[in-house]
């Protein structure tokens, strides 16, 4: 009998490639961007937009 509040490795899994993914995406466009101290992120804040909008497509279709 499965624990139905417990999600299955599936789920483990996307959370895990997700939180990777857009780790090393704020990351490299931070690189790519740099901002001085006092400045709106403006890369973070695009990368945490873009990934909540995948996160809703997905949590949508799943």
């Amino acid at each position: 009998m499965k624990n139905a509040g417990m999600p299955d490795w599936r789920a483990w899994l996307a959370v895990a490639a997700g939180g990777l993914i857009g780790t090393e995406l704020r990351y490299a466009l931070g690189l790519v961007f740099p901002e001085s101290a006092g400045q709106v992120p403006w890369t973070t804040l695009g990368i945490n937009v873009a990934g909540s909008f995948v996160l809703a497509v997905l949590t949508t279709l799943w």
